[in-house]
């Protein structure tokens, strides 16, 4: 049985994937970090809303506006979920890097 944030988290991929990202924010709390592992131009932790920006734009300008990903799994609990994701983009021409996610549901009271 999934957790609820599961579905919450792939709802927000979802809008980013659709470039929305204003979407994506709004399953996240103010102080969410967005990791992203390894050592390429978009690796670090960015946080917050402004750092989601800054990540998205930078993303977006290296791979000529043609970043995916593709979610693969979602381990959540009351806490976090951790995105297990396939990121992709045409100027590579190959799937890359694993990223995490630590985010909080909105709709918890």
């Amino acid at each position: 049985m999934s957790h609820s944030l599961e579905q919450t988290i792939r709802d927000a991929y979802a809008a980013f994937g659709r470039g929305d990202v204003d979407g994506y924010l709004r399953a996240c709390t103010d102080n969410f970090t967005f990791n992203v592992p390894g050592r390429g131009g978009i690796s670090g932790a960015w946080v917050g809303r402004q750092g989601l920006y800054n990540l998205a734009s930078k993303a977006m300008s290296a791979t000529g506006g043609t970043f995916q990903e593709d979610v693969e799994d979602v381990l959540a609990n009351d806490q976090h979920a951790i995105v297990h994701g396939i990121a992709s983009n045409a100027m590579a021409f190959r799937r890359s890097t694993v990223q995490r996610t630590s985010m909080k549901s909105a709709m918890e009271s």
